[in-house]
C-alpha cells in the first residue's frame, strides 16, 4: 500500500486522509500479534476505493531518467503465477541500488505492476525457469517504455536499469541466454523456449542493465 501511494496524484488534503488510514493499519500490525478488526476492514476498503478512483501520475519517458534516477524491475514467481513491479529509484547508477534500503517509499516511485496466472504446462517448469519467465515478461511489458526513456542519451556511461530477482540462478543466467548463429532444430523444448524469449526481447541487449539478487522475504510487492 505504501508503494502504491506513489503511483497516484494526491492533493495535500488527500495525503492527510491517506496517512490517517495507514495509521490504523500500521497500529494493527505493529504488534506481536496482528489485531485486525472492523476498523481495519473499513480503512482497507476506503484505501481500495481511493486507488480505484484516483488519477494516475503521468511520466514522460523521455524526461524520466537523468543523472539522479534509474529504473528497477522487481519480479518473482510462485506455483500459480508471476508478478513484477516497475520502480523509479532515486539513484543515478543502477549498480548502486541496495535493496531493501533503497527500495523505500521516500526514495522510490511505483510506476506500474504486472501479474500473470500460469497455465498447467507452465506450472510444471522448474523454479529458475519461472523466475526467468517473470523477468522476460517484465521486459516484454515495459520494454518500449524503457527504450524510450533510455533514448534521451546515446551513451549513459552507467547502468540505468536493475533487474531484481530472488533466484540467483536466473540472475546469473539472464545475460548468458544469447541467440545462436546456427540451426536450433536439435535443441530440446526447454532450450528452444529460452531462445524464443531471447529473440522476442533481443532489443534489450543494448540496455545499460544489471541483475541483482533480492532475498525472497524482501520481495513483498511481487509476492502480492
Amino acid at each position: 500500500i505504501t508503494y502504491s501511494a506513489s503511483a497516484f496524484e494526491y492533493e495535500a488534503e488527500e495525503m492527510v486522509r491517506h496517512a490517517q488510514l495507514m495509521a490504523i493499519l500500521n497500529a494493527a500490525v505493529d504488534k506481536d500479534r496482528i489485531l485486525w478488526d472492523h476498523e481495519c476492514e473499513r480503512a482497507m476498503e476506503e484505501l481500495r476505493e481511493r486507488m480505484r478512483n484516483q488519477p494516475r501520475k503521468m511520466y514522460d519517458p523521455f524526461e524520466l531518467l537523468d543523472d539522479e534516477h534509474c529504473l528497477v524491475i522487481m519480479g518473482d514467481a510462485a506455483e500459480t503465477g508471476i508478478g513484477a513491479g516497475l520502480f523509479l529509484v532515486n539513484k543515478g547508477n543502477a549498480d548502486d541500488v541496495v535493496p531493501p534500503e533503497d527500495m523505500v517509499a521516500d526514495t522510490t516511485i511505483l510506476m506500474d505492476v504486472y501479474h500473470k496466472v500460469l497455465d498447467s504446462g507452465q506450472r510444471r517448469w522448474q523454479v529458475f525457469e519461472l523466475e526467468t519467465y517473470a523477468m522476460f515478461t517484465s521486459v516484454q511489458k515495459w520494454g518500449k517504455y524503457i527504450s524510450r526513456a533510455l533514448a534521451k542519451k546515446n551513451v549513459w556511461g552507467v547502468n540505468k536499469i536493475a533487474m531484481l530477482t530472488d533466484s540467483t540462478t536466473a540472475a546469473v543466467k539472464w545475460f548468458q541466454i544469447q541467440l545462436p548463429d546456427y540451426h536450433i532444430d536439435h535443441l530440446c523444448a526447454k532450450g528452444k523456449r529460452f531462445l524464443s524469449w531471447a529473440d522476442k526481447i533481443a532489443y534489450s541487449a543494448t540496455w545499460p542493465m544489471c541483475t541483482k539478487h533480492l532475498p525472497g522475504e524482501l520481495n513483498c510487492l511481487a509476492h502480492m
